[in-house]
């Protein structure tokens, strides 16, 4: 098993997954997140989900598979974007006043949406992640794809700031992650780490 930074063991993807109290606790949520969003049948379709995602291996195939798995039952980018629509204006409004300079990465950038709300007021945004959501390309804003564990592919000290936005939870090595953010921002810069 792999260890990371802090010695822990990092389980794999499977594991967290069969595990009884990880999988009721992400039965109970998921359930509540497709009945939110108008998934009808969710409590059945869940057991069929956990299913394919037992046959993931790696975290970044659990995630493309997570994906495609609520497109099938109808829910898209779109419609998360719908539901979660005053989400980003709430993120802005908590971090505004610690915009400085021109230019900000997202780095981890999710849907996108805190990124081009940042754009609407005048700020250079660039947006990265390990996945690329349908709806980013519609945005106009640069979007750069990683893979999670490797360099972002841009240069360094590039940004004011760089976001760090519910981002460290996902990472297998955050002290690697805040390096790479580190190695992105400008040595006046500003990293922005929200919970």
């Amino acid at each position: 098993m792999v260890k990371n930074k802090f010695g822990k063991d990092i389980p794999e993807i499977k594991q967290i997954i069969t595990d009884i109290f990880v999988r009721k606790y992400i039965s109970k949520t998921l359930s509540d997140v497709l009945q939110s969003l108008g998934v009808v049948g969710a409590e059945q379709r869940i057991n069929s989900i956990f299913y394919s995602l037992e046959q993931c291996v790696e975290v970044e195939d659990y995630e493309l598979r997570a994906h495609q798995l609520l497109e099938e039952v109808g829910v898209d980018g779109k419609k998360i974007t719908e539901k979660l629509s005053g989400r980003a204006d709430l993120i802005y409004s908590q971090i505004a006043n610690y915009l400085v300079g021109t230019s900000v990465l997202d780095l981890g950038c999710g849907d996108g949406k805190v990124g081009e709300r940042i754009a609407k007021a005048g700020l250079e945004v660039t947006l990265a992640d390990v996945y690329e959501q349908v709806h980013i390309k519609d945005m106009g804003l640069d979007f750069v794809c990683f893979v999670q564990g490797e360099k972002v592919p841009l240069k360094s000290k590039n940004y004011d700031i760089t976001l760090l936005l519910t981002v460290m939870h996902h990472s297998d090595d955050p002290i690697a992650t805040l390096n790479e953010a580190k190695r992105l921002t400008k040595k006046r810069g500003y990293i922005l780490k929200f919970l």
